[in-house]
């Protein structure tokens, strides 16, 4: 009995109100006035159901998040480095950091900054960055709809608590995920043969693209042509398979130029994963199961508002087997799953961020965005523009943990300061030594990571302090070498950010995570840690320290 009322509630939900023409007589008996209103009001809610408007509102919400993320800055360390980039690419001088080719990440999306930046300062990139995102998210959403009957299935990709949250910073996922739904879109035009040979070369480009935003789309391409030969069959994957080819030849040469220049694919030496595999995949599903949280109760909102509000007949019901929405969404969904499990075994394998929204929700998204596609069926041209406005603007204000409404909060209570204007303010003491050893650097803003770049003098040489996690800690006698190395006249150790011995006490007594330990299924587990730094590193960084002050090393 229950079950039965639930279904017929949910399917209420789903079907949307059941809307009955008034009669011509009644209509007719209306008073002028009366009759003016109602077609004014009918002319407003067919606009309101228009493509045109479902774009717009879009493209509102996606506005609104750009200027409140140029707004709050938004920026890390990594976004540093995407802006340094695209601030060497604009110069002429190519993919370097202070003079030196980077390849940490790759060069693609620091390009597309420099491509649609108007200015070279970093100020200035630091904005267009934003704009950078703007284009790039509404040119996926563009591009799924150009791919999707359901109008659903772009909007809950491109906008959803989850990708807001990757959309406002800095970050080489906004080109990703540009990459991923142009990829999608080309496959969807091979599989219906048209224009194949211009599809299979767009194609190309946008695994291309995918492949220079990160190194972890290669393997992911791999997986999303399997994907296309599941959901389209053995032709259209044969049809495809010159453009995986050949993105796979790019990013074999971009690799072997890396070693070459380098002595590294990926531009760095990456250490082994320290964390056992359960702890790894206790922590894989806690995250999944919180982000998973935050889509559903965005999507539920969605529906909702589209059946209160929007009289929008969506069906419930598979969409019809073999049609373009079904196969493109089985391909989703194939590339969401594949998407979770390459970044669950990759770091299991080597040490990056533990898993955050930038390492799986993407996967998350494709997933259940894929499930509603393939659960439902929507009539075209009716499009619930203001439902998914609303929809937009929660999602703007829920993402990463209420994070803008918090920033707007701290803003009215504390002041506030323009990004731009803080960074003038962003810079370190005067020292003549030649090489300083920076421990900690403060912020810019309270969304804006500080950079060595940026706030010591030019021409000093700077040395970052290794630490663990996502190195192997130095030693006193390593961090003594690596100074003799330089060959500098003077060097000092950067205190300046440690106002008392506590301080700094606490900042080098930091631990990281690495396993669970069960001593009785009755009690909670106890966590085991690691110290961020070598101990020989504490006791030399305490015995010659002095509060706030720069120290000869």
């Amino acid at each position: 009995m229950e079950a039965g009322q639930f279904y017929r509630w949910m399917t209420g939900v789903l079907r949307g109100l059941t809307i009955t023409p008034a009669s011509s007589a009644s209509i007719e008996a209306a008073p002028p006035m009366r009759v003016q209103r109602a077609r004014s009001q009918s002319m407003v809610s067919r606009w309101s159901s228009t493509r045109s408007a479902y774009c717009l509102a879009i493209f509102i919400v996606l506005a609104a998040g750009a200027l409140a993320a140029g707004a709050f800055g938004f920026l890390t360390v990594d976004s540093w480095n995407y802006l340094h980039l695209a601030q060497s690419i604009r110069d002429g001088r190519g993919c370097t950091v202070d003079g030196a080719y980077f390849a940490v990440f790759p060069c693609g999306y620091p390009l597309a900054i420099a491509l649609t930046a108007p200015a070279h300062d970093i100020a200035s990139l630091m904005l267009s960055s934003k704009a950078t995102n703007l284009i790039l998210a509404f040119g996926g959403f563009w591009l799924l709809m150009k791919t999707f009957r359901n109008v659903l299935v772009p909007a809950l990709i491109i906008i959803n608590p989850l990708s807001i949250g990757l959309y406002q910073y800095t970050w080489s996922e906004n080109l990703f995920l540009f990459a991923f739904c142009g990829a999608v879109y080309a496959i969807s035009r091979i599989h219906r043969g048209e224009r194949r040979y211009w599809n299979v070369s767009l194609l190309a480009l946008f695994l291309v693209a995918g492949c220079s935003a990160r190194y972890f789309f290669a393997p992911f391409a791999a997986a999303i042509f399997i994907g296309v030969w599941l959901a389209y069959g053995r032709k259209t994957a044969l049809v495809a398979l010159p453009a995986f080819v050949l993105s796979a030849v790019f990013f074999v040469a971009y690799q072997k130029f890396n070693i070459q220049m380098t002595g590294f694919g990926t531009g760095m030496g990456r250490i082994p994963a320290p964390e056992t595999f359960g702890f790894l995949t206790v922590k894989f599903v806690v995250q999944l199961a919180k982000e998973g949280v935050w889509f559903s109760v965005a999507a539920v909102l969605l529906l909702w508002l589209a059946r209160k509000y929007g009289a929008w007949p969506l069906q419930p019901g598979r969409a019809v087997r073999g049609d373009g929405d079904a196969r493109a969404c089985r391909l989703l969904m194939f590339s969401g799953v594949a998407f979770l499990l390459l970044a669950f075994y990759l770091r299991t394998q080597t040490q990056y961020d533990l898993y955050s929204p930038r390492t799986i929700s993407y996967g998350l998204t494709f997933v259940a965005a894929a499930s509603i596609g393939m659960m439902t069926r929507a009539r075209s041209r009716i499009y619930p523009a203001l439902p998914v406005a609303v929809y937009g603007v929660f999602s703007l204000l829920v993402a990463q943990d209420l994070l803008l409404p918090f920033q707007l909060k701290d803003a009215l209570a504390n002041g506030y300061v323009f990004p731009p204007h803080a960074l003038v303010r962003h810079h370190s003491e005067n020292t003549d030594a030649d090489v300083i050893v920076n421990l900690r650097l403060p912020d810019v803003a309270p969304l804006v990571d500080g950079f060595y770049g940026l706030y010591y003098p030019p021409g000093k040489t700077v040395l970052e302090m290794q630490a663990a996690p996502y190195r192997i800690p130095d030693t006193a006698a390593d961090l003594k070498s690596r100074i003799a190395d330089q060959h500098a006249r003077s060097c000092v150790v950067d205190f300046t950010p440690f106002k008392t011995r506590d301080e700094l006490q606490n900042y080098l007594d930091q631990t990281y995570p690495v396993q669970f330990r069960f001593a009785s299924f009755a009690h909670a587990p106890d966590t085991i840690e690691r110290p961020d730094f070598a101990p020989s590193m504490k006791e030399y960084l305490l015995r010659i320290f002095q509060p706030g002050q720069y120290v000869r090393c």
